[in-house]
């Protein structure tokens, strides 16, 4: 997994769903410190693929992770 990263939106929208990849073989679990509003539904057909949503209207950022890989994700707000 020397080239693994997590593929997927940097700056993302209040209430809006996104879909994070991870690209490499290994298998994780994907995480957000629960002080965030973000909910993370992991796909049923590869779990190293994940629907993230913040649902909150407030803008915000916070790190997605998935194993040892984080990705840096911006809450932009809805103005």
């Amino acid at each position: 997994d020397v080239d693994a990263t997590i593929v997927g939106e940097t700056f993302i929208k209040v209430k809006k769903t996104y879909t994070y990849t991870f690209r490499g073989r290994s298998i994780y679990e994907w995480k957000v410190d629960s002080k965030y509003p973000v909910s993370l539904e992991v796909s049923k057909i590869d779990p190293r693929v994940v629907s993230l949503k913040w649902n909150d209207t407030f803008s915000g950022q916070f790190e997605l992770s998935y194993g040892s890989f984080t990705k840096t994700i911006v809450v932009e707000s809805l103005f």
